[in-house]
């Protein structure tokens, strides 16, 4: 892997529409897999360790039933914030989908949104817990966070939860800060529906816990956004690989953007369209944006700051 070589500052170089970019074999490369699970790419090889979960925020779900369905199925656990199940049961009716498949392990949040109707019926199915934490100093989104956690990383969590007795404020929290951090040994990678869209700052919320999170190395999170079909995710400093196909020249075109969202930093890549070396980014100078991949496997980018990617997807789950 060689960036280009220049001493030039915002130097940025037009590359064919495919370039051969090979997997990384370098340990120390970070790599990310964007649209893992929904397509599992054979470089994957179990690569990915931990357990995935699915956390549905409120907002309507505006995924391809295909895509849904292939997030669910590929996913080792689902979680509803709060008015987040009023989205998934319209959703499942609405698509004509299988109620009895499509049931969250939790519903949690201050069920400010939830209805009655939606509460009723998942609890009628005996396989959901609906849980109320009404603490105002975490957001429904932390909530299902902790939820999550707690499933894989607290002996016999979901088996065990009435004998737990957590009170109905902040006890999933509480319980979560009783344990010794040599207690979490299971990796989270998360994706989420409904935390980009919206309100605007519900949004920004969103973003923050993308860099919250980004030196915790037992959680991976990446945001659809269900309004205008993308994903969005936090590229750590450092030198990373983000795998993304592009087999043929003809391939439909596939934007994207290297968001400055926090500090500023100094950035290289290698196979996009517009590659750049030594490119000083902020919010208030240059920003990457509708650039997109033309590397045959992906494309890497150095960074000296964290940055959010998004990704369209529209052309890549059109053939999901």
């Amino acid at each position: 892997m060689v960036f280009i070589k220049t001493a030039e500052p915002n130097f940025v170089a037009e590359n064919a529409d495919l370039v051969d970019i090979p997997v990384p074999t370098d340990p120390s490369i970070n790599v990310i897999r964007p649209l893992h699970p929904i397509i599992r790419y054979q470089i994957d090889d179990n690569k990915v360790p931990g357990k995935t979960c699915l956390v549905i925020l409120n907002q309507k779900i505006n995924l391809f039933p295909r895509v849904f369905e292939k997030l669910w199925d590929n996913t080792d656990l689902q979680v509803c914030a709060d008015g987040g199940a009023n989205q998934l049961l319209a959703f499942v009716r609405d698509n004509g989908l299988d109620e009895q498949k499509y049931l969250p392990k939790y519903i949690i949040g201050d069920m400010d949104s939830l209805t009655q109707e939606t509460k009723i019926y998942y609890l009628s199915t005996g396989k959901v817990i609906v849980k109320t934490q009404s603490t105002q100093y975490a957001t429904d989104f932390d909530k299902a966070i902790t939820v999550c956690f707690l499933h894989f990383n607290y002996p016999n969590f979901f088996g065990n939860f009435d004998a737990l007795n957590l009170d109905d404020i902040d006890g999933l929290t509480t319980l979560k800060n009783s344990m010794d951090t040599k207690d979490f040994t299971v990796p989270l990678d998360m994706i989420v529906l409904g935390a980009i869209g919206g309100r605007f700052d519900q949004t920004i919320h969103s973003i923050g816990e993308l860099y919250k999170h980004a030196s915790d190395d037992l959680l991976q999170m990446r945001f659809f956004n269900t309004e205008y079909l993308e994903i969005i995710f936090l590229v750590p400093k450092g030198t990373n690989f983000i795998v993304l196909e592009k087999q043929h020249v003809d391939d439909p075109l596939c934007y994207l953007g290297l968001l400055p969202l926090n500090n500023p930093f100094i950035m290289h890549t290698k196979g996009l369209k517009y590659d750049v070396a030594n490119y000083a980014s902020s919010m208030t100078g240059n920003i990457s944006s509708s650039n997109y991949n033309v590397g045959s496997n992906g494309f890497y980018v150095q960074n000296t700051d964290h940055l959010v990617v998004n990704i369209d997807l529209n052309h890549i789950l059109g053939e999901v």
